[in-house]
């Protein structure tokens, strides 16, 4: 029924054509301001260059529907608030592959740091056991959108924490320890103060056999000077850096392959950002090296099968 009636559908879309030309410019603004980040690399095929464009105008695009289409109006509010816009889902899945391949279980409790509104959390909470789960962010209005969620989904009988703080959770976490610290696509937005911080809380958090896992951008990636996400800045820093800051607070620290390797979209720059896995000196590893254990992933229907609710 809905197929026969999507013309009338889109003949009565309550939207302006103003607004369709408002958000066609915004699109292409948006393209523009990503122009370096666009360009064909000298390791790139033709076809291949030509593939990365045109998923880049389909997820555009499909930001731009999600904005204007009065039904999906919450999943446009979620992309806007995490970035980037057009592949919350495989936001999700990656998040969710990378923690379960490198370890998580149930059983496990996991602070979720830059949670935004549970991008990942939502399928954490239902995975992990009652109270496991602690979304922390320095917004309150990710946090107003997680309850929402968390509502939604009727998942509030798993007793989720979230946490507002600017501290990493400082005064609001003190003497909480957690078996996974987790931080997606964040660390290159904080300073060196900020950073800091973060590794003298993850190791306030973190036990004798608990793991910090973040993601690091990949040093090479060219970004203009001024660019910036929601007025928050980017820092580059060589993978060397996380290796001093490592040694300065006595962790271990190892490689755990690209985000592309958890099914993050190959076509997007940020997907050759390097994922680091941060333990206490003279733990065990939990697992051994992620070559095989995405092998044997792969291979495994199960991991690659996950649905997460949006």
């Amino acid at each position: 029924m809905l197929a026969a009636n999507y013309p009338r559908f889109i003949e009565n879309f309550p939207v302006s054509k103003a607004r369709w030309g408002d958000g066609m410019k915004a699109v292409l603004r948006s393209l523009k301001r990503n122009a370096v980040a666009l360009r064909k690399s000298p390791q790139e095929t033709r076809q291949d260059y030509q593939s990365r464009l045109l998923f880049e105008l389909r997820r555009r695009s499909n930001q731009l529907l999600a904005k204007l289409n009065p039904f999906d109006q919450d999943q446009y509010y979620f992309e806007r608030l995490v970035g980037p816009l057009g592949i919350w889902p495989h936001l999700q899945q990656y998040q969710f592959n990378a923690l379960t391949r490198l370890g998580l279980k149930p059983h496990h409790s996991v602070i979720d740091i830059g949670c935004g509104p549970i991008t990942v959390g939502l399928a954490l909470i239902s995975y992990l056991d009652r109270g496991n789960y602690v979304g922390l962010d320095l917004l309150p209005e990710p946090l107003a959108a997680s309850y929402r969620r968390i509502a939604k989904h009727g998942l509030a009988h798993k007793n989720p924490t979230l946490v507002c703080s600017s501290s990493f959770g400082k005064s609001e976490l003190e003497g909480r320890k957690f078996d996974f610290v987790w931080m997606s696509q964040l660390s290159y937005h904080l300073d060196d103060a900020q950073m800091m911080l973060l590794f003298e809380q993850a190791c306030a958090m973190m036990s004798e056999s608990s793991v910090f896992l973040a993601d690091v951008i990949d040093p090479g990636l060219q970004l203009d000077a001024d660019l910036k996400w929601r007025d928050f800045s980017y820092y580059v820093r060589p993978i060397e850096f996380f290796e001093s800051m490592a040694q300065q607070f006595s962790l271990s620290v190892q490689r755990r392959g690209t985000l592309v390797d958890y099914g993050y979209p190959d076509k997007i720059n940020l997907s050759a950002n390097t994922l680091l896995e941060f333990r206490k000196l003279g733990s065990p590893p939990l697992q051994p090296r992620l070559d095989a254990a995405a092998s044997a992933c792969v291979s495994t229907p199960r991991c690659a099968a996950l649905l997460v609710a949006g």
